[in-house]
């Protein structure tokens, strides 16, 4: 803690461990528990032990129920879930999902790999939950060791009747191929997702009549005749009248609506498919594809409909009664939301817990006629209507985060013991398993710096990272986050020349440092920093001011908006506005690849946009140059407008002496 040189005797800062390290449902708990615990001022801790150890427990029994309401069967899993599904479908409990995470275990496809003498020898783990992991493990590999063609119930002559592969009803669907029909074999090829090119690992999904006459060569309208020859074709196939039902179903049973990714994913699961990615999910996409373009051809009598948000499609299931007051449309809309909301949270540079989430997830309400959706069905309705991806710990993340970004939210999962080691491919598997949409790693000496820069103190011996040999080494040595609470001043009489070595080092690292001033000094302090370093200057108050003009905003109505109580809805609308018109052009302003200077930003924190400077405060974050925050503060405290600077280390805070830019006595030098 502190900066690392300081004695602990002489800091200020207060014990606050990252979120990141801890299971996400008690990781908002266990933060607050360390925090009362090891409280530097004794009267902030617990009183008594017996306290102390209320809290403990108290941590654990209210933890919330698992994520699945309802724990599916050995008979069900096969209609269920495929390798990449979390552990938390499958109904482990939540004791058994954390011993499974210890060892990098987060997947169906994880579990069902794992040794069965293995599972019986995992340290720590009671007995029940061995045997509960044991039991689902095998069950899961009865599902996985027999093929995934799935028998119906029996037909009225005592046959059983099979559900066709997804490559089976492609087949069906595309019908014989004639020249006669070209134009007709190019749209099916494209609409169904046959003919995606090798290496194509973008294929088109749901493309549109525009797209379709462009690939075959026809007019729009062409397109549309043939779509109305093929869903009359379709309609007379008892194998996809099956898979319609089967949708139909599937919607239901997913609070009414469901995107065309995730119905894929279940006729893949329940289906089979031999083909390989990202051929496998187009083609599934096809298959969802006809079968709504066949429910859209009965009109009135359609059971769904669709709606579509930039690259995410939703299938909505309507009303079997013509009178009912709500639409498929109502529940699109909903999802719609929650989709918005959820790639706001993922787009955060620490990705909420799952309990954060689902509170901004609880704001819209639901449509009346909504079926409940528990809590997990929720999150991963919102991340597929995001386009964001859920994590088997039920956090949502951009798909294709940043390999770095991953690496130190994931660093909770690289912890080994003493003589233990991981290799590189086996780095990449854990993080891998935490965030199975990120960006992969990259091999050495690239994913050495990622692991430094994370603050995970792993040693590349003999070809396998280990745990350093140094004494008292520790791997999450640099894990927590100093806040510093007491006043930040001047000390020495070298405040002037360590005020120089600071600036000069984050300039040349292209770090981040907040730089503290006396308000006297604000104006003087600008000037030399821009004069020296040659820093671009980014005034926050100006963008602002400049931003809600050009959107035609009263100035009077800004005022008497910001002089509300923080509840009251004109404030809030006015947080909105900063937040979706002005934070925008400051995060394209701060995109320069020069070092920049930022001043009176206190409207940052006035209206809640503090993110902006956590982000730029985040090392795991790639900065293009050095990143300043010039404020203004009384007696050092580390506030701007009265809110604490989100810093990840007291490394990131300096105060700037009047000596260090008075023109009599100054010595600072310009970076060369």
């Amino acid at each position: 803690m502190g900066d690392g040189l300081t004695p602990p005797e002489h800091l200020t800062d207060e014990v606050t461990p990252a979120p990141e390290l801890f299971d996400p449902a008690v990781a908002d708990s266990l933060v607050a528990f360390f925090a009362k615990a090891l409280a530097r001022d004794a009267r902030h801790r617990f009183d008594t032990y017996e306290d102390m150890a209320d809290a403990w427990r108290r941590v654990f029994t209210a933890l919330p129920a698992p994520a699945t309401d309802h724990v599916p069967s050995a008979e069900e899993i096969p209609l269920a879930v495929g390798r990449d599904t979390p552990l938390e479908r499958v109904g482990l409990t939540p004791k058994a999902r954390s011993a499974l995470e210890r060892i990098g275990v987060h997947t169906v496809g994880d579990l069902i790999d794992q040794d069965q003498m293995a599972l019986s020898r995992l340290a720590g783990v009671s007995q029940a939950t061995k045997t509960e992991i044991r039991r689902r493990a095998r069950e899961l590999r009865a599902v996985f060791a027999t093929s995934h063609t799935v028998t119906a119930e029996p037909t009225g002559d005592g046959d059983t009747r099979t559900v066709a592969g997804i490559e089976t009803l492609l087949e069906l669907l595309a019908g014989p191929v004639t020249r006669r029909r070209s134009a007709e074999t190019a749209v099916v090829s494209m609409l169904l997702g046959s003919d995606v090119p090798p290496g194509d690992d973008h294929p088109p999904h749901w493309p549109s009549q525009v797209d379709l006459a462009r690939h075959a060569g026809v007019t729009s309208q062409r397109v549309s005749q043939i779509l109305h020859r093929l869903t009359e074709r379709w309609q007379e196939l008892p194998d996809m009248s099956r898979v319609r039902d089967e949708i139909v179903v599937l919607i239901e049973a997913n609070g009414g609506v469901m995107s065309a990714d995730e119905l894929a994913g279940e006729l893949i699961a329940a289906h089979g498919s031999f083909s390989p990615e990202p051929r496998r999910t187009t083609q599934a996409i096809g298959v969802v594809r006809a079968v709504v373009e066949v429910e859209l051809a009965r009109g009135g009598d359609a059971r769904v409909d669709q709606h579509r948000l930039d690259k995410v499609v939703l299938i909505g299931r309507e009303p079997d009664d013509p009178n009912a007051e709500h639409t498929a449309m109502d529940f699109m809309q909903y999802a719609a939301q929650l989709g918005r909301i959820a790639h706001g949270l993922a787009s955060q540079s620490l990705p909420a817990t799952r309990a954060r989430a689902l509170e901004r997830l609880r704001e819209p309400a639901p449509p009346s006629a909504m079926p409940q959706m528990s809590d997990s069905r929720m999150l991963f309705l919102a991340a597929a209507a995001g386009g964001v991806a859920v994590s088997p710990q039920e956090q949502l993340y951009q798909v294709g985060m940043a390999a770095e970004t991953a690496l130190r939210l994931a660093a909770g999962s690289l912890a080994v013991s003493p003589g233990r080691s991981l290799s590189i491919e086996e780095v990449r598997k854990r993080v891998r398993a935490r965030f199975p949409k990120a960006e992969d790693l990259p091999g050495r000496p690239k994913l050495d710096q990622y692991l430094s820069a994370a603050g995970i103190a792993l040693e590349w011996r003999h070809d396998r990272y280990t745990t350093p040999t140094r004494p008292g080494s520790d791997l999450f040595a640099s894990r927590t986050r100093g806040t510093r609470t007491g006043p930040l001043l001047p000390a020495g009489p070298d405040a002037v020349a360590e005020a120089d070595a600071r600036l000069a080092a984050v300039l040349d690292r292209d770090g981040f440092l907040a730089v503290l001033v006396k308000p006297a000094a604000l104006g003087g302090a600008r000037r030399a920093l821009l004069d020296r370093f040659g820093l671009t200057e980014l005034n926050v108050t100006a963008v602002l001011v400049e931003t809600l003009r050009s959107l035609g905003v009263p100035w009077q109505l800004v005022l008497e908006s910001d002089a509300r109580e923080a509840a009251h809805p004109d404030r809030r609308n006015l947080e909105s506005a900063v937040r979706a018109e002005v934070v925008p052009r400051l995060t394209a302003a701060l995109a320069i690849d020069a070092a920049v200077l930022l001043t009176e930003a206190a409207p940052l924190a006035r209206y809640g946009c503090m993110d902006l400077v956590a982000s730029l405060a985040d090392n795991g974050v790639p900065r293009p140059a050095a990143r300043l925050l010039l404020v203004a503060t009384r007696g050092g405290k580390q506030l701007l407008d009265e809110e604490p600077i989100p810093v990840t280390s007291t490394g990131q805070l300096t105060w700037l002496p009047d000596a260090w830019w008075q023109p009599a006595q100054a010595t600072g030098k310009a970076r060369t």
